[in-house]
């Protein structure tokens, strides 16, 4: 996991990935305590933490596992779902300030 130049925010990205993972429908502050939301929000606005960084070691080997063929098939989502906010869904958040939903929209890397 990773993908800075640097060692050190790779095992801090990969400690809190590791955090977050079982956690995926509480929000930063439900899932971390204090001393951890700091630090995650300190990662997060690091120069050297980007999109791109983080996902860089997944698209390497995604081209390496399609090197070679004639065709790949990419399925893109952009999926945006939106419920009425009278009724609590767990595991819901806001996406508007006022609807609960969730997206599955993810920006493609640059290539």
């Amino acid at each position: 996991m990773g993908g800075t130049r640097d060692a050190r925010l790779n095992a801090r990205v990969a400690k809190v990935a590791g955090k977050l993972a079982g956690q995926a429908q509480k929000s930063f502050p439900q899932a971390l305590s204090d001393a951890e939301l700091t630090g995650y929000y300190r990662l997060v606005n690091h120069q050297h933490v980007t999109f791109d960084a983080l996902v860089e070691a997944h698209v390497e080997a995604t081209r390496r596992r399609i090197d070679g063929i004639d065709r790949a098939i990419v399925a893109h989502d952009t999926t945006t779902f939106q419920f009425n906010p009278e009724v609590a869904r767990e595991g819901r958040g806001r996406t508007d300030g006022t609807l609960q939903g969730s997206s599955a929209t993810r920006r493609s890397p640059s290539t």
